[in-house]
């Protein structure tokens, strides 16, 4: 069952990076499970956009030092940027006012102040998202 929004394409790969992929995915997580393989395109995709407009690349050991989320932690934070794009007015989520992304994680998954303090503690704590003032957040 694909999710509202999503869309599914066929893409043409060698055999030997496909089979790499699955291998660094089944190192990675210890399992190679339904939706990771599109989860981590996906990651790896926003990744590679948001380092070409930056122009500042991440070395290939910095991205495998830090801790990756799992496909949920991934999901909420994809619809808390949905949200901040549709409902904020976000072209691009990157550097944003901490009050935005509480009312996003608000609609998204529950407006309780501890449910929101949890979400902003597990996105610092996957390295999904850092504070770089008091009242101002980033998505990395």
């Amino acid at each position: 069952m694909v999710k509202k929004g999503n869309i599914s394409i066929g893409l043409s790969i060698s055999e030997d990076l496909f089979n790499k992929f699955r291998r660094f995915l089944a190192a990675k997580y210890g399992v190679v499970q339904r939706g990771l393989i599109s989860c981590e395109v996906e990651l790896a995709l926003e990744s590679y956009m948001a380092d070409y407009r930056s122009h500042t690349h991440k070395t290939q050991t910095n991205l495998l030092v830090a801790p990756n989320p799992t496909p949920f932690v991934f999901q909420v934070r994809e619809d808390v940027k949905k949200y901040m794009r549709e409902k904020l007015g976000y072209e691009v989520v990157y550097q944003v006012p901490l009050r935005h992304v509480q009312e996003a994680i608000a609609m998204v998954r529950g407006s309780d102040k501890r449910t929101i303090n949890k979400w902003l503690k597990t996105f610092q704590k996957y390295k999904i998202l850092k504070f770089i003032s008091v009242n101002q957040v980033e998505f990395l």
